[in-house]
Parts: C-alpha cells; sequence; structure tokens
C-alpha cells in the first residue's frame, strides 16, 4: 500500500502491510497481532479491511467486469490507472 507521504524510493516490499507494515500507517505485532505502532491507528484498520476486501476475492467479478482480466490496476489521488498484465 503507497500512501502519498510514502517517499518515491519506496520498493513494494518496503510497503507490503503484512511483513513489517508500511512506514506512514505503521504495523501491528504481538502473538495475535493486538498491538498496534505507528500514527493513526484508524486509518491504518481502514486500510487493512480494503486489503482484506481485496485479498479475499469479494470483489473480483465486479473489478473483473469494470477492468478486464488480466490487469494491473494502479489508483493514485488523480487518477486510475490500468494496463493490461501477465499472470506468469
Amino acid at each position: 500500500m503507497r500512501t502519498v507521504e510514502e517517499p518515491p524510493t519506496a520498493t513494494a516490499q518496503d510497503l507490503w502491510l503484512m511483513d513489517g507494515g508500511c512506514p506512514s500507517l505503521g504495523d501491528t505485532y504481538g502473538p495475535n497481532r493486538e498491538h498496534y505502532q505507528g500514527p493513526d491507528q484508524g486509518r491504518f484498520e481502514r486500510v487493512m479491511s480494503l486489503h482484506h476486501a481485496l485479498e479475499k476475492g469479494s470483489f473480483n467479478d465486479v473489478l473483473r467486469q469494470a477492468f478486464g482480466d488480466p490487469t494491473a490496476v494502479t489508483v493514485r489521488r488523480d487518477s486510475i490507472r490500468v494496463a493490461a498484465c501477465d499472470h506468469d
């Protein structure tokens, strides 16, 4: 998850929510990931809810209908970019 606060040099690995958190969003830790460390827990929880909904596949049919398959969709504050991609 890349936010506007992330440096342009941040890699996908730097921004991976599930392993070390995202620098501007924070992270959870503990045996059940029950503790939060970061600047805004509410924002982190909203982003994680979106992440889980997309990962779970709840919106797959709607997204395929809107953007096609296979595609890579990049959403920015001022634009949405859709590009064909190869799953291999």
